[in-house]
């Protein structure tokens, strides 16, 4: 029992070796391919986050333009309702003055 061991010893920690390092393999492979998806899944998901925030962008920006087109709208159809105004008193001046053209003195 000295500085080695029995053969049979040495063969016990030889297959302990050689199994732990077969079951490192085994856990070592699957962690990989999932640490790959894993990484797939990362690019997927700033992928996803980049084109969301891409798709927030341009809804922001087609918010902001219907209010504006919404604005004019508003301001065309209150410059419509002053004309019109406009226009019915020029044709009350217009009739009264044909009236009055009209009238025999």
């Amino acid at each position: 029992m000295g500085g080695k061991g029995t053969e049979r010893e040495t063969v016990v920690v030889v297959n302990e070796r050689k199994h732990n390092k077969l079951n490192n393999d085994i856990l070592l492979k699957p962690a990989s391919r999932f640490d790959h998806d894993s990484q797939i899944d990362k690019r997927g998901c700033w992928d996803e986050r980049k084109e969301r925030e891409m798709l927030v962008s341009q809804i922001v920006e087609l918010q902001s333009t219907l209010r504006d087109l919404s604005h004019k709208v508003d301001n065309i159809k209150l410059e419509n309702m002053k004309l019109r105004s406009d226009n019915e008193v020029l044709v009350h001046c217009i009739e009264n003055l044909v009236y009055d053209f009209n009238m025999p003195q």
